[in-house]
């Protein structure tokens, strides 16, 4: 998410990741597909606020 000085929101974006479940009570994440998603997740976000990055 990005904030203009006024605190207004000027460009966000989502993605989930997945959760695997190994065994009853455990979950596990991929780093490398969380490390992905976050840069997907960035450079989306900057797109859409008119940012340049």
């Amino acid at each position: 998410m990005i904030l203009d000085a006024e605190s207004n929101i000027i460009g966000w974006a989502y993605e989930e990741h997945r959760q695997i479940y190994p065994m009853p009570g455990w979950v596990e994440h991929d780093p490398i597909e969380i490390w992905e998603k976050t840069r997907y997740v960035i450079s989306e976000t900057l797109k859409h606020s008119g940012v340049d990055s």
